[in-house]
């Protein structure tokens, strides 16, 4: 779009011939306006890349915090249960310390 675009302006600009001067001014039109529908198309394209790229990216960074969540919680879940169980362990001997002591 943007070669044929430039082709056009071009040759409707630089013809020599005056009779075709309505003529060179159609053409001149014609390709400025694909010169506009080819950047049109490019920054669509461009954005449409981005756009992908980006969701690509955010879709990875969930899955990673999603996967350290879960680990935390697993870590969590692990830790509060040796927690309950060293509690267990300690509660008798603190009372039987207490029972020496009396």
């Amino acid at each position: 779009m943007l070669a044929a675009g430039t082709l056009a302006v071009f040759y409707g600009h630089y013809t020599g011939v005056e009779s075709y001067s309505a003529t060179g001014w159609l053409i001149s039109s014609a390709g400025q306006l694909l010169l506009m529908l080819g950047v049109v198309t490019l920054v669509a394209g461009g954005m449409q890349q981005t756009t992908h790229e980006v969701s690509q990216r955010i879709d990875h960074l969930g899955g990673r915090i999603i996967r350290m969540e879960e680990t935390t919680q697993r870590l969590m879940k692990r830790k509060r249960h040796r927690h309950r169980r060293d509690v267990g362990r300690i509660a008798p001997s603190q009372s039987s310390d207490s029972q020496d002591a009396a």
